[in-house]
Formats: C-alpha cells, structure tokens, sequence
C-alpha cells in the first residue's frame, strides 16, 4: 500500500475527483461565470480530493494493496518503477 506506485494511482484519482468538483461548481453557476468564488470553489476541490485519498487508503485496507475497489488496477508489492 506504500509504494509510489499506489501513491501516482491514488493521486491520479484524487486530481480527477478534483477537477470534477470544480466543473461541478462552475456547472452549477452557469448563469454566472463571471461572480465564480475562486477560493470556495478551490477549498470545494481540496476537500474532493482528501477525500479521495481517504478512499483509497480505506480501499487498500481490504483489496491486496491496490487503490481500486473492484481490484481491476494490479499494483506489484515492492515495485517503485515510473
């Protein structure tokens, strides 16, 4: 669970969780691209992400190290290659 390789797996994750939370709070105010919250919407992306990260250690817990629930991403123990 503690290999790079979990953490690039775990961290590509939390970056799309990311920015579907901003396309989701720009969507939302559509009618007012201009009046956005800057810092609302980059807090609403931070908290998005933490908590993909959460998910992903919690999922680890219970499949063979891997970020995936249904497994289908195969992460080798002990292999830190880019």
């Amino acid at each position: 669970m503690f290999t790079l390789l979990f953490w690039k797996a775990a961290t590509e994750r939390a970056v799309a969780t990311s920015a579907q939370a901003v396309l989701g709070v720009i969507g939302a105010d559509v009618f007012d691209y201009a009046n956005v919250n800057i810092k609302a919407t980059l807090l609403i992306a931070g908290i998005a992400a933490l908590t993909s990260y959460c998910k992903s250690l919690a999922i680890a817990g219970i499949t063979d190290g891997s970020p995936s629930l249904g497994n289908y991403e195969k992460i080798k123990r002990g292999d830190h290659a880019a």
